[in-house]
């Protein structure tokens, strides 16, 4: 079963024709008091620029609508971004895809194909996200392949987010709320001065509280708290030099992260019931039935310098800046999940150890406007840099079994004979006591990167400019993978066909990421684009593997071209923006499950073509602005052999002869073809936002905003293709000159239900586990601004 996964020529003809008809890079912007759309600055080139000026789909959403919408979590900002979705209700394996690509649940180990920059650090896990997005100024979506620039692990794209630096106004808010799911949250922001005009600082808390799923099974409600923190001080030390130092941390912890069941049979119906009498397999209504209390915690600290110096105009160079940013990182995890996914005391999957994944990095970049080359053009704009980093990683799973009730999970319809290996008639003389038998797994890995980058922009004349970019970058993997029982006897092993052994591994990958992009602007308002660019993301090797066969995987690469066009229409008060894609993969890292182990192989090719738009129109009516996006993606694997099926598929027989079918055990199928999972094929957005202003300077704040996504595969399974959903979502709120304001909040007013992710039961055909919602999530926010 991949956890990480039409007709090609037919969704490039269907693509490149919507980019003739249209005419992706908007914004929610705050708007000017001419009811003009005012520019959009963002940093998606590693330099403050005009988004309508990079060629390249970027998205970005500032504060204002952040706060107005009360978005907090990742998922809700990107549903305003075409192509783009995320999920991390449960919290050890958040599910995000960019274009139909992107990091599969329980991807623990696996480098990721979307990116992470805050506040112009890079983070190389997925979990960082929610963790540091709080006092956000833009939250940035770059789509497609960032490598050239940002480095591997951004093959998909890239999330840039930015928060508020420090000011020497005393300025600050606090905010507070109640919703759905018994949620409480609260955050509040400060800045201050510390040595006037020299030295300033900013300090943020934030801390959330709600309830999650309730487990039937051992009476138990589930919730999930969070709390972070980040002092940030910002140092003027000259008119031409400043330093910024961030520090942040945070701390998360959600019990009850079991899925809920969704599909069983009469005899594991019939069992399960003796042993929860509430046992139902309604996997919309928050209640789960498993016997061991899930549990999964993360704790993140950071601290970074950057240091940016601006130096005089010579002869050669003109505003030429350097920067300097260093950070060392640390990510901790731990989670302890009911492997059985049953009522039944019989497995879990846990960590041995916290996970650790613990970063040092340092990046240098020169930036410059030269004098042009024999006179031809404009202007030119040079970036040289050079990069280091130092990755430290700890991963660590253990499989557990309670023998005792080994003959209750038999009952219940589990094929230990084809699941597990272990045929179920087979006297099973195991001792009934209080130690569980297990089986465990260690990897370590260390990896060194050195990286030199570089770009030139090149303005030949007002309507063309030429972007040339490449990275050239070396990484060094050494790593141990170490799998072992940890009992007293070969009962678990014997069971999964499990292995010992200890190995050693090492490596050099050599990684090239070019990039050109030609621009044309036939006028101020409009502008026309074609990217090319390739990506990189990096191989490694398997965590949570118990077989030898199984421990290393492959790098990935990716080529990208783009056909944009973004335009501003009728006196700047409608910004239209659209751009055609078409990827294509190779050596894809892809996640399977087969009924016993979580391991990665890399399918041979695969692709992604689409198209995305989104446009920002203020209206004649002077108190409405309509914004919205709309995004196709057809991505599928092209050639994929051999990959694994579901344990209640058949796999093909015979294999195909590119596959390795040494290891009698190992299941195979062709998989070309089939969709990747996780991605729906259409997403759009329309949203109406209203201000009204009022007497006694109060305003009204309202908005309407309607969401919908497209089929979605979860699963090889037909059971859980998601069909197309649509959702209604409103606000209206009070606003006050004098900094406060309370918006009510509420998000599918239509209860739609929407299936996120879903597997099998491991070990029991026909048993089937989602992560599901229906709910009608509200919530009710005060917030007080001062000092503006």
């Amino acid at each position: 079963m991949s956890l990480l996964a039409s007709s090609k020529k037919d969704s490039k003809t269907k693509v490149y024709a919507w980019a003739v008809a249209l005419a992706t890079c908007s914004s929610v912007n705050v708007l000017s008091a001419e009811r003009q759309l005012e520019e959009v600055i963002v940093t998606a080139q590693k330099q403050a620029k005009s988004m309508q000026d990079i060629p390249a789909s970027v998205s970005s959403i500032d504060s204002s609508f952040l706060t107005d919408a009360a978005l907090t979590d990742v998922g809700d900002i990107v549903a305003y971004t075409p192509n783009v979705s995320f999920n991390d209700s449960v919290k050890f394996f958040p599910i995000v895809t960019m274009r139909g690509y992107g990091t599969a649940p329980f991807a623990r180990g696996l480098e990721p194909s979307i990116g992470l920059v805050v506040d112009d650090i890079p983070y190389g896990r997925t979990s960082y996200v929610n963790d540091a997005v709080f006092d956000v100024s833009k939250f940035e979506v770059l789509r497609g392949p960032q490598g050239s620039l940002f480095g591997k692990n951004t093959i998909a794209g890239l999330f840039n987010v930015v928060t508020f630096d420090p000011d020497f106004d005393w300025s600050g808010y606090a905010t507070g709320g109640v919703g759905f799911n018994n949620d409480r949250h609260v955050e509040g922001a400060q800045s201050f001065t510390l040595i006037d005009e020299v030295l300033a600082g900013r300090i943020v808390g934030r801390a959330s509280e709600s309830d999650t799923v309730y487990n039937s099974a051992n009476d138990n409600q589930g919730t999930v708290e969070d709390h972070s923190f980040r002092l940030k001080l910002k140092w003027f030390v000259s008119s031409s030099t400043d330093l910024l130092l961030n520090a942040w941390a945070s701390s998360l912890e959600q019990n009850e992260v079991s899925l809920q069941p969704s599909r069983v049979t009469d005899q594991s119906r019939e069992e399960y019931l003796t042993h929860d009498p509430d046992y139902e397999t309604d996997e919309y209504d928050n209640n789960t039935s498993a016997s061991d209390s899930a549990l999964a915690t993360r704790d993140t600290e950071t601290i970074s310098l950057i240091v940016n110096h601006a130096f005089d105009n010579d002869g050669l160079f003109f505003n030429s800046a350097l920067s300097l940013n260093t950070a060392y990182s640390e990510l901790q995890e731990t989670f302890l999940y009911d492997a059985d996914a049953s009522p039944i005391d019989f497995a879990t999957f846990g960590s041995v150890v916290p996970d650790v994944y613990e970063q040092k990095h340092i990046e240098t970049r020169f930036t410059s406007d030269v004098q042009t080359p024999w006179g031809i053009g404009e202007n030119l704009n040079l970036m040289l840099g050079l990069f280091y980093s130092d990755v430290n990683t700890t991963s660590s799973t253990k499989v557990s079994f309670n023998l005792c009730e080994f003959q209750s999970y038999a009952e219940s319809g589990a094929d230990l004979r084809d699941g597990f290996g272990f045929p179920v008639s087979t006297p099973l003389n195991a001792p009934c006591n209080f130690e569980r038998e297990s089986h465990q797994n260690i990897t370590e890995t260390n990896i060194v990167s050195h990286a030199f980058f570089s770009q030139v922009e090149w303005d030949f004349n007002a309507q063309w400019s030429l972007i040339l970019g490449a990275r050239y970058g070396e990484n060094k993997l050494t790593g141990s993978i170490e799998s072992f029982s940890a009992s007293n006897t070969n009962i678990v092993p014997t069971i999964l066909s499990y292995q010992t052994f200890s190995q050693q591994h090492s490596d050099t990958e050599y990684d090239f990421s070019p990039k050109v992009a030609l621009t044309w602007r036939p006028n101020d308002d409009l502008t026309l684009f074609f990217t090319r660019t390739q990506g990189f993301k990096g191989g490694g090797i398997a965590s949570g593997v118990y077989r030898e066969a199984r421990t290393r995987y492959g790098e990935e690469t990716s080529t990208s071209s783009e056909l944009g066009v973004k335009a501003e229409l009728f006196d700047r008060t409608l910004r239209l923006n659209v751009t055609a894609f078409h990827s294509e993969f190779q050596d894809l890292q892809v996640q399977n499950f087969d009924g016993q182990t979580i391991f990665v192989t890399n399918a041979s090719d695969s692709y992604s073509t689409g198209v995305e738009m989104d446009f920002l129109w203020i209206t004649p009516l002077p108190w409405l602005t309509i914004g919205g996006s709309a995004g196709y993606v057809d991505a599928a694997y092209e050639n994929y052999f051999c990959g694994v099926p579901d344990q209640d598929e058949e796999a093909d027989d015979p294999a195909h002869p590119s596959c390795d079918t040494s290891n009698s055990e190992v299941r195979y199928e062709d998989q070309s073809g089939q969709q990747l999972p996780y991605s729906p094929d259409v997403s759009v957005t329309l949203n109406f936002n209203g201000n009204f202003d009022l007497d006694n300077g109060y305003s009204l704040i309202s908005g309407l905003d309607i969401i919908h996504r497209g089929e979605l595969e979860v699963d090889q399974d037909p059971f859980y293709t998601q069909e197309p959903v649509t959702k209604f979502a409103a606000r209206l709120g009070l606003r006050s000159d004098s900094g406060w304001s309370i918006v009510a909040n509420g998000k599918n007013l239509t209860r739609e239900k929407e299936r996120i992710f879903g597997a099998a039961a491991p070990g029991v055909p026909g048993n089937n586990q989602a992560l599901a919602t229906d709910d009608l999530m509200w919530t009710v926010d005060f917030r007080y601004d001062w000092g503006l």
